[in-house]
């Protein structure tokens, strides 16, 4: 059986930024008559590459401040 290698937290990262497509903006707003891309697709690229890479995120409000969390599943590596 050939063995896995190890990846570091910060190649997983590097590979998450890489594996992002770009969102076009395909919805627009009639009121401004501009263009605008859906959130939801945004999110859904993100947590599919953070899924891949075995990364959590989470964001906790602590002292009514929103903070991003990153975690390593392999490691427990994490950034804040």
């Amino acid at each position: 059986m050939a063995e896995k290698k190890q990846v570091s937290f910060k190649e997983k990262l590097f590979n998450v930024r890489n594996s992002i497509e770009p969102i076009s903006k395909e919805i627009t707003n009639t009121f401004f008559k501009s263009k605008y891309f859906d959130v939801n697709q945004l999110l859904e690229e993100v947590n599919k590459a953070l899924n891949e890479n075995r990364i959590l995120l989470t964001q906790p409000i602590i002292d009514n401040k929103v903070y991003s969390i990153v975690e390593d599943l392999d490691s427990d590596e994490k950034r804040e």
